[in-house]
């Protein structure tokens, strides 16, 4: 009988776990079959997500089809109801049936990734836009459209500016990414607009540090991507985080509150909730490994 792998999640860490077991097992006279699962039929090169929101690379440009990168695994494009580690199987949510179905394992690899965390944040999950897959992306994008659009038709100087008014809660990689993009998208787009004033446009991002991508770049580098970023008209409100948000307003916890129409949040992720609760050993909410 046929030792079987399943992979949980077809991320980088899924994906490239599967690519390389995929070269490795040709050498392995023992069959093995290799399943993935995941919510989607595609990779997603999430790096360049927000050239989504900017429009500088297409939707197709971002992602590949797991089937033309994994020839030979089984692909179960399904959501995961649980995981029972005792027992050695996976159940899946129904699709296009009632029934719930069962994938047994011998062994596993969990690559679910993280997920938007949202405890604590009131009125951040109601109001704000996550920018976390391509979905996101996407929405952002329109987002971003249709404010221009009503903004170049109304008359009313408030609510103009509050169309043209973009906030940016978290200024690590993602945040500093999205902000960019659409600062220049924004600002590009509007001069095809007679009906908008430049002047009106404001592109603002908070971040609790001192200095945006703290814990990804070194001082020098995120100083000058902070300098960069106000020179093409961006404001950075440092040391600040994006409290709440409103229909209408975006609320930092120094008190101040922006007319908004559009409130994005890249608040910190959390580990996949799948995870919580299997017997296993954690690490402030991780699953602890070895080398």
């Amino acid at each position: 009988m046929k030792k079987r792998i399943v992979i949980l999640g077809a991320g980088f860490g899924g994906a490239y776990t599967a690519m390389y077991l995929e070269k490795y097992l040709k050498k392995v006279k023992e069959p093995v079959e290799l399943i993935i699962i995941n919510k989607e039929n595609y990779f997603v090169f999430q790096p360049m997500l927000a050239e989504v929101v900017g429009g500088t690379l297409g939707v197709y440009d971002t992602i590949n089809p797991i089937r033309k990168l994994l020839k030979k695994a089984n692909l179960y494009v399904r959501d995961i109801e649980s995981i029972d580690i005792e027992n050695k199987e996976i159940v899946l949510t129904p699709k296009f049936s009632h029934k719930a179905e069962s994938i047994p394992f011998d062994h596993l690899v969990m690559a679910l990734g993280t997920v938007t965390d949202f405890r604590g944040l009131p009125g951040i999950h109601e109001h704000a836009l996550p920018f976390k897959n391509l979905a996101d992306s996407i929405a952002i994008r329109n987002r971003v459209i249709d404010v221009i659009e009503a903004a170049a038709n109304t008359k009313d100087e408030m609510t103009k500016r509050k169309l043209l008014t973009f906030v940016v809660g978290g200024g690590g990689f993602s945040g500093s990414e999205v902000v960019a993009e659409i600062n220049d998208f924004v600002r590009k787009t509007t001069k095809d607009y007679p009906n908008i004033d430049q002047k009106m446009i404001r592109v603002i991002i908070a971040h609790s540090k001192s200095r945006l991508m703290n814990n990804e770049m070194p001082e020098s580098l995120s100083n000058y991507a902070g300098k960069l970023l106000k020179k093409r008209g961006v404001e950075i409100y440092f040391n600040t985080h994006l409290k709440t948000a409103t229909p209408d307003e975006a609320v930092f916890d120094t008190g101040e509150r922006i007319p908004t129409k559009t409130v994005i949040s890249t608040v910190p992720s959390s580990p996949n909730p799948l995870l919580e609760g299997l017997p296993l050993e954690y690490s402030r909410g991780r699953i602890v490994t070895d080398a």
